[in-house]
């Protein structure tokens, strides 16, 4: 079979991924939204957290905000200490 332009792209089986691709495909996202959420503040706290640099760290992708399920758990227990 022949394609005009490119063939479409295989997703490689686990067996064939690099210990780094297997990493970043386990890794957990949650999004502004599930953060506000599960700390019962409003999505505008979280957005207003993030200006500020108070929030746990961001991860951006293109126009999409995301956070590592880890860096928010950390973020957590250092708001716990604190307090």
């Amino acid at each position: 079979m022949t394609y005009a332009v490119n063939p479409p792209r295989v997703r490689p089986s686990r067996s064939k991924l690099t210990a780094k691709e297997r990493l970043l495909m386990e890794r957990e996202y949650i999004t502004i939204e599930q953060l506000a959420a599960m700390i019962h503040v409003s999505v505008a706290t979280v957005y207003g957290w993030n200006y500020t640099g108070y929030g746990p760290r961001v991860s951006k992708f293109g126009h999409l905000v995301r956070f590592l399920a880890n860096d928010v758990e950390d973020w957590l227990e250092a708001r716990s200490d604190a307090a």
